[in-house]
């Protein structure tokens, strides 16, 4: 029974070994970068599995100043502006999350989010 439970946990270990060199080695990724897909894929994963929950706004809001922060980092490292399209589809992503849920707080929060984000391109 021993060895059985060791291999379990090693097996256990290892099926989550990738997932997580992945999430970790795409965290800091800006568009254009190889791993810029599988960051934006788990995202898109933690979205579904949160979706029917009341933290998928908060957390599709987040994902939104993610997209505003590579966005700058971008432009300021290439001069291109791909992540700003980026980030006007998560904030149209964030807005139809926010609407379909009902949720007036994030819906206060998206709007002071944009201003801060129009703020921040104009600077």
């Amino acid at each position: 029974m021993r060895n059985f439970l060791s291999a379990l946990v090693s097996a256990i270990a290892i099926i989550l070994l990738v997932p997580t060199g992945l999430i970790l080695a795409s965290w800091n990724a800006i568009p254009g970068d190889s791993l810029y897909g599988v960051k934006r894929n788990f995202e898109g994963i933690a979205l579904a599995i949160t979706v029917n929950t009341p933290i998928a706004s908060a957390l599709s809001l987040n994902f939104t100043d993610r997209r505003f922060n590579e966005a700058n980092r971008l432009f300021a490292k290439s001069g291109s502006t791909l992540g700003y399209s980026y980030l006007v589809e998560g904030a149209r992503g964030s807005k139809d999350l926010v609407i379909e849920k009902g949720d007036t707080q994030g819906a206060t929060q998206l709007i002071a989010n944009i201003e801060t984000y129009q703020k921040g391109i104009e600077e």
